[in-house]
Parts: structure tokens; sequence; C-alpha cells
């Protein structure tokens, strides 16, 4: 079961040159991804006749067997994302240790309701290096594998979980919402703004051909909120104004 994957100390570290972690996943989504791999370990595993081969057949056999000694550790997490993307994980059998490597791949898939720059990781084949008096030696399964890596998909950028997907779904639109209810602000204020303007401008034309005098913008914007203005006629005669029903009267 994907809880039977048990966490290694120091599996998420980000410290150091060999970083153990360049992903945000948690340990969960990890933890899913390794047990989906576990499936290319089913039927005939046609791998090397090596020290490396026979990790990747131990492999097998405590994923096929029932044996509550084995415990599978993830003893990296996915690192190297843009050009490299693996996970490290550890098979402990009795008082053996084996290594692995986990290739993941840019899930070809895409996730519906996010756009094309969200994708999952997803496991698609698992290597071992063993030392030997020759030399080092490696297996892997499946022998041939597509290994895409983040940096191959310009427009697939940001790896998701799955039980994440709902979440950021919800999360883009409440702020498609909140950019629209802004847009829209921000336009019925320029629609208002500019009725206000045309208004002033009605009240300046008036006061024009009425040929009276008057102080200016403050007295333009008093006449607009509805208030009375002191101006003068064309004869210098003091008078009081107010805009009121689109005309100029007096006072």
């Amino acid at each position: 079961m994907p809880g039977d994957i048990m966490e290694k100390p120091d599996w998420n570290t980000r410290t150091g040159l060999e970083k153990n972690l360049e992903s945000n996943m948690d340990f969960a989504e990890h933890q899913r991804i390794a047990f989906d791999a576990l499936q290319l370990l089913e039927g005939d595993l046609a791998v090397e006749d090596n020290a490396a081969g026979n990790k990747l057949r131990q492999l097998k056999e405590a994923y096929e067997g029932n044996d509550l000694g084995d415990v599978l550790y993830i003893s990296k997490g996915i690192h190297q994302p843009a050009t490299n993307p693996h996970m490290q994980l550890q098979l402990k059998r009795s008082n053996s240790w084996y290594t692995f490597h986990l290739n993941v791949s840019v899930s070809s898939n895409l996730i519906q309701g996010l756009p094309e720059k969200y994708f999952h990781w997803v496991g698609v084949q698992f290597t071992a290096e063993a030392d030997t008096f020759f030399g080092k030696v490696n297996a892997c399964w499946p022998l041939v594998a597509a290994l895409d890596a983040k940096s191959q998909h310009s427009r697939r950028r940001l790896s998701i979980a799955p039980k994440d997907v709902q979440h950021m779904i919800n999360a883009i639109a409440v702020a498609k919402q909140k950019a629209q209810d802004e847009a829209n602000r921000k336009e019925q204020a320029r629609l208002a703004q500019q009725n206000r303007d045309k208004l002033r401008n009605t009240i300046k034309d008036l006061l024009g051909k009425g040929f009276y005098k008057f102080s200016g913008t403050k007295d333009l914007d008093q006449l607009f909120a509805g208030q009375t203005i002191n101006a003068t006629t064309k004869t210098g005669k003091p008078i009081k104004l107010k805009f009121e029903d689109g005309k100029i009267k007096q006072a």
C-alpha cells in the first residue's frame, strides 16, 4: 500500500550542493508517485544479468511479496527537475540495503480545469547501480522510457499533486473574479469621471454663453455639487447662480 513506503530522514533537505528536494511536492505526493511506479515491475523483468540487475529483482520481489521485514524508503525527493528529474528509493531487506533511482517524467496528460503549465510527475523507470570487481554496472527497467524533463515543456512548468488540483482550480477562479471585479471598478470609475468632466464642460459652456464671470474650477465643482456660487453679470452686477435641471439659474 502507499502507506508502506516510508520517509527516510533528510529526504527533503535543501542544503548543500546535492539537494534532496527541488520540488514543492510533499511526502504524500512522492509516496503516491513511487507506489504507482511499482506497477512497472509487474510481469517478466528482463533486466541485465549483473549486480545492478539483481538489485532490481530484489525490488520486484519486495513489491510482490508479503514479507513484513521489507521496507521501502524514499531517501531523496524529486530533484534535478529541469534536466534529469528523479527521486531516490532505498529498500531494506533483512540486513541488506538496495538503492534505486526512480526516473520521473512530465505526464503527457493535460489536467482538466487547469492551464497547460500545470502537470503531474509520473514515475517511468527504475535504475540501479552497483560496484563490481570490473567497475560500475547499471541496470534499468523498463529498458526504454520516455524521460521528459520540465525544461522541455515551455508551457508546462508547474508540477501539482492530484489532491491539490481542485484547490488550485478554485484559487484561479477566485483570482480571475477578483481581477474582473477590479477591472469593472476601474471602468466604472473611468466612466463616472468622464461623465463628471462632460458635465463640468457643459456648465462652463453655459456660464460662457450667459457672459457670467466666475472664479474658476472651484466654482464649477460647487455648481456641479448643487451649491450656489457668487458670480457677476456681463455688466459687473453681483449675482448668485446655481445649476439645476441642466440650466444655469439665478439662486
